[in-house]
């Protein structure tokens, strides 16, 4: 999808060659990250590079702050939402 021959994807994986700035920008793009985080960046960096909706992102911050016990509230809130989108979509079908 980025263009890059899996030959030299495997090379960039094994540290043996690093990608020019056209495919680093492109293999970026593909996988929904910062240029920044393939070159060495941290999960959380890649979780908010993937967020677009910056309200949304705020809301999942503010989030991380709640005790456990708020956390699993949310997080079953939003399983039950996401899986009622799915099985409308599966009978839409």
């Amino acid at each position: 999808m980025a263009g890059v021959h899996f030959m030299h994807y495997g090379r960039y994986e094994r540290g043996i060659s690093r990608p020019t700035a056209d495919a680093l920008k492109r293999l970026a793009e593909v996988l929904a990250v910062s240029g920044d985080y393939l070159l060495g960046g941290s999960a959380e960096q890649a979780a908010t590079v993937r967020l677009q909706d910056r309200e949304l992102l705020q809301q999942f911050q503010e989030v991380e702050g709640l005790a456990e016990e708020d956390k699993t509230l949310v997080k079953k809130f939003l399983e039950a939402f996401l899986l009622k989108k799915r099985l409308q979509e599966m009978t839409a079908r």
